[in-house]
């Protein structure tokens, strides 16, 4: 709320509850029932009175959260909306946020947290974390004022440098302050360079250079590195300078994740940015190894940037025309994929323009290949024209999956849920 109220965001407080799990637990317990539950007309008592409590109870419950964060929000004067799903938590969590959020907050732990589990996040908050690596994700920890310190891990990734700008906006506009670090392991070649010792032959050690090999690694790694991380936070800097932001920057020296993770639990900042993968990305990762480490033992609310380029105006109302939901977080998606490759910070319409011009491109030569129905065809003509090719050949290959010959307005529901549920837009 506090974030939402400074920056005139709109909230949406989400709720999942489980509904259908509570009434396939409650069949398995049947035959634990007491004798006098057993007879056939008071078990079937017993299911509809536990599916009754059960549905309307949890769907009342889901509405009164909701209702209670309206009211705050209300007073507050910050726009908030109502969404419940029923369904596993995680599931229906992420399936939400792939609706195109700016930002998803979350409690690290929930109602089924164990103080003595040893755990600093619990399953729900994990699964959500690891899946969204598409979005800026803000894990609570702790009830803390945002015009504190923010410190922020850096290390010249485009994710790290991300989550520095969204640093500096929060502390400007809460009047807080930046503590940025940077760190390298000075001893990481020396231990490799022990361990060599005993395993090289003297005809490996001579290929080697093995001697030439550690005066470089101390003499110009080692050194080239800390030069390195001194000139991400000069950087840092000078980015605080231009913003009127109060800075600070360390070198840390240590293994980057429990070194930066060592630090946060010292210097208790009220927030710690980092980004979601650092400079040793790889295809596939959900965390990379410094967020991961400040996610699972840091005890401070932990902002995850994710690798995404900012919007201008123009271009946002461009984006706002393609209708919200997977669509639109679909074309948001590909849009920066192409102003990344281009080596842009920025999306501008110019950006925009091209990619939609690729789709029209596209969307002209597409040809449909199965009947649709008239309410099929009218679902699919709400589609801006610039992608609606795309859409209809998706729906299609749905369509023959599904082993139908003809579209429907039911099965354009489906192929949405699809989407929407798996993030698979392309099928194959």
């Amino acid at each position: 709320m506090s974030l939402a109220q400074k920056i005139g965001s709109t909230m949406v407080g989400f709720h999942a509850y489980a509904a259908r799990l509570h009434q396939g637990r409650f069949g398995q317990l049947e035959t634990s029932l007491p004798q006098k539950y057993q007879e056939p007309g008071a078990l079937a008592k017993q299911r509809m009175v536990h599916a009754s409590l059960i549905g309307q109870g949890l769907d009342l419950i889901s509405r009164s959260y909701l209702q209670r964060c309206s009211v705050l929000c209300r007073e507050r004067g910050i726009l908030f909306e109502e969404r419940i799903a029923e369904g596993k938590n995680y599931a229906e969590i992420i399936k939400e946020a792939n609706q195109g959020y700016d930002l998803v907050a979350i409690g690290a732990r929930g109602l089924g947290s164990d103080s003595d589990d040893g755990q600093s996040v619990g399953s729900v908050c994990s699964r959500v974390v690891r899946r969204l690596v598409e979005h800026d994700v803000l894990v609570l920890k702790q009830k803390a004022d945002l015009g504190g310190t923010i410190l922020v891990a850096l290390d010249g990734s485009p994710c790290s440098k991300r989550g520095f700008h969204l640093a500096l906006a929060l502390a400007g506009a809460f009047g807080g302050d930046i503590e940025a670090v940077s760190a390298f392991d000075t001893e990481f070649h020396h231990r490799v360079f022990q361990n060599l010792v005993g395993v090289l032959s003297d005809e490996a050690g001579k290929i080697f250079q093995f001697q030439e090999q550690e005066r470089l690694h101390q003499d110009v790694i080692d050194g080239g590195m800390a030069k390195l991380c001194q000139e991400h936070l000069n950087w840092a800097e000078d980015a605080a300078k231009q913003m009127g932001v109060p800075f600070r920057g360390q070198v840390l020296t240590g293994k980057a994740a429990t070194t930066i993770a060592r630090h946060v639990r010292q210097r208790r900042p009220c927030l710690v940015v980092a980004g979601r993968f650092g400079a040793h990305y790889e295809e596939g990762m959900d965390l990379g190894s410094t967020v991961e480490a400040l996610f699972c033992s840091s005890p401070v609310n932990l902002l995850i940037a994710a690798n995404r380029v900012g919007w201008d105006q123009e271009a946002r109302q461009m984006l706002d025309r393609v209708p919200r939901g997977v669509l639109r977080e679909l074309t948001r998606q590909r849009v920066e994929e192409l102003a990344r490759r281009d080596g842009e910070q920025t999306v501008s319409p110019e950006v925009v323009a091209a990619k939609y011009s690729q789709w029209a491109q596209g969307a002209a030569q597409a040809q449909s290949e199965l009947s649709w129905t008239p309410a099929a065809r009218e679902r699919v003509e709400r589609v801006p024209a610039f992608i609606r090719g795309a859409v209809v050949k998706s729906i299609e290959r749905y369509a023959l999956m599904k082993g139908a010959n003809e579209v429907t307005a039911e099965l354009v529901s489906e192929a949405k849920a699809y989407w929407e549920n798996t993030g698979d837009f392309h099928l194959r």
